[in-house]
């Protein structure tokens, strides 16, 4: 592509700019330079949507704001990953299928972390789609989390079509190996106009971002900014334009957004106001999980997040055929815990923590796609996910310091979940890797009715002793009985819960529980927790003072357990019908 004339009037224009550091004029008309642009004309982000291509080698089409692209990769995580296995000096290409019209002076392409060798990365410039000989071609290097920025070299890149040829290798067999392709973002030539400005105006909204969490700032991508200048042309001076929102901070129940665009030239600003309707505001997902560091502190409903020791890399939500890929953490690694949004870091994986088959053991089910993670042989360093959870899906869970132990109870002997820092998964072997760590975070636990009933029963109708005289073994008993009615997950639910006399009703209720069977050994240990849990001596000493008064059941607090036994048992046997 040759240079034109039309090139050398810029050329002229912008030489007679900006003397002294001030707009200089040029004949008796000020001039007004709209810069080649703080901020870019076009941009595909990858991190804020996804395609429906999930295979390394396969491609599909996806257009976005008038642009068809050509992409070869696994396009249903955010960033877009490209890659694959087994590959030496493999070209993976990401190409325009359609031309984009304006005149672009750069190209920048933002890429992430990468699992995979990637030799140079090469954007190749055509005025055809084919991308055939006399095309633009500037190779640079990959660096990792960084925007790589393709000048123009004088070249006209108008309605041009944009490729991104990434050379890649990866010796491994068994699993995709990738790099993170997050942004291509497209920036127009300078422009210079000869005439002051006059006026602006915002225009339609029917492309800007309207979904938004509590706390997110109003983004104003897609509002174009057109100015009048005094001569009646009109130019587009959205890259200068600045700013500012009501509310600048958006919370639950806001519909709209008043967006005031500012345009400063010679000292003269000019405003516009739109107001946004259709504004929708969720409350976040983000939450911060905790380094696990005591084994009680993991609960059934609790979600947990599996990293390396240090955090610095996490089991991903990409399952690959026999491992689970390892995705960088980054800034979501804060003060030694994990801060992250699943509405919006797609890319770990948060599991939901369910009791195993056995006895004191731990399932965890993926919240991205519902499936039981498992150890899934005895000859293979296999860790797999299926739909049902058996022995080899229920783990045994140890914490030493921040290291955790995580063993699979089936007939898998390759059953410690580990990290493989070589080739960044997360797997299942016998021996050897790096160990692993957990985070956790336990949301407010909603409790059955039938579980509240056990715990009211525990708290109100059955009185402590004052360390002289038991309490009533009969209504013992019967609460027991309730507890047998209990469906498994609500039985592990209690079996798990904190004791704790400060806590909520249920970890009071525990702790109650266990200061009743640790004392007294021929009452039975219905629940499972163990005679030597008991996190205090004496549950009353831990209480308020007139909540010490009841030394023993009243007639109307067995009255009371009575009563509700009968009505539980009653609405048991009519459910049975």
């Amino acid at each position: 592509m040759k240079n034109d004339v039309r090139r050398l009037a810029f050329v002229f224009a912008a030489a007679a700019l900006l003397a002294g550091g001030t707009l200089a004029h040029v004949s008796s008309a000020e001039v007004l330079e709209v810069g080649a642009a703080a901020t870019p004309v076009y941009t595909l982000d990858t991190n804020t949507f996804k395609g429906k291509n999930s295979s390394y080698n396969g491609s599909e089409n996806i257009v976005h704001e008038g642009v068809t692209w050509n992409f070869t990769g696994n396009s249903t995580t955010n960033p877009w990953r490209i890659g694959g296995k087994n590959l030496t000096n493999q070209d993976r290409k990401v190409y325009s299928i359609t031309a984009y019209e304006k005149s672009v002076s750069k190209v920048d392409l933002t890429v992430g972390d990468a699992t995979i060798t990637v030799n140079s990365i090469k954007l190749v410039v055509s005025s055809d789609s084919d991308f055939g000989t006399g095309d633009t071609e500037i190779v640079k290097d990959y660096v990792k989390g960084s925007t790589i920025s393709f000048e123009n070299p004088g070249e006209d890149w108008t309605n041009a079509y944009y490729q991104f040829v990434f050379n890649v290798t990866s010796s491994i067999q068994d699993s995709n190996q990738y790099v993170q392709f997050s942004k291509v973002e497209l920036y127009e030539k300078e422009a210079v106009i000869e005439s002051p400005l006059s006026s602006i105006q915002i225009g339609d909204d029917s492309s800007v971002k309207k979904d938004y969490f509590v706390g997110n700032v109003f983004d104003p991508t897609g509002l174009n900014v057109t100015g009048t200048l005094e001569n009646g042309s009109t130019v587009d001076v959205s890259n200068i334009t600045e700013w500012s929102f009501k509310p600048a901070i958006l919370s639950l129940g806001d519909t709209s957004v008043e967006a005031t665009a500012s345009v400063t030239v010679n000292d003269v600003t000019k405003t516009a106001t739109k107001l946004i309707e259709g504004i929708t505001v969720k409350e976040s997902n983000a939450h911060t999980y905790q380094l696990l560091t005591n084994v009680n502190d993991l609960k059934i409903g609790s979600q947990v997040i599996v990293a390396n020791e240090g955090a610095t890399m996490a089991l991903g939500t990409d399952q690959n055929l026999n491992n689970r890929a390892a995705v960088p953490t980054g800034d979501r690694l804060v003060n030694s815990n994990l801060v992250v949004d699943t509405g919006k870091d797609s890319d770990i994986e948060v599991f939901t923590v369910e009791a195993g088959t056995k006895e004191n053991t731990f399932a965890f089910k993926s919240t991205s796609s519902s499936l039981y993670i498992y150890a899934a042989s005895s000859s293979k360093n296999y860790l797999r996910s299926q739909t049902e959870k058996d022995d080899n899906a229920s783990f045994a869970v140890e914490v030493t310091g921040s290291v955790v132990k995580v063993t699979a109870q089936g007939t898998s002997t390759r059953n410690l979940l580990k990290y493989n820092g070589t080739d960044k998964i997360f797997s299942c072997y016998s021996n050897g890797q790096k160990d692993i760590s957990m985070y956790v975070f336990t949301p407010v636990l909603e409790l059955s009715g039938d579980v509240k009933t056990v715990v009211d029963m525990l708290l109100n109708d059955l009185a402590c002793d004052n360390g002289v005289t038991a309490p009533n073994l009969e209504a013992w008993n019967t609460i027991a009985e309730f507890y047998a009615e209990l469906v498994d997950t609500d039985k592990a639910i209690m079996k798990s819960a904190k004791a704790d006399v400060a806590g909520s009703d249920l970890e009071k209720a525990m702790a109650k529980y266990e200061y009743i069977v640790g004392k007294y050994t021929t009452y039975a240990d219905f629940i499972g927790r163990g005679r030597d849990s008991a996190q205090t001596n004496n549950v009353l000493s831990m209480m308020p003072s007139n909540d010490k008064t009841t030394i023993l059941l009243s007639v109307m607090g067995v009255a009371g357990v009575a009563l509700a036994g009968a009505f539980f048992l009653s609405r048991k046997r009519k459910m049975a019908r």
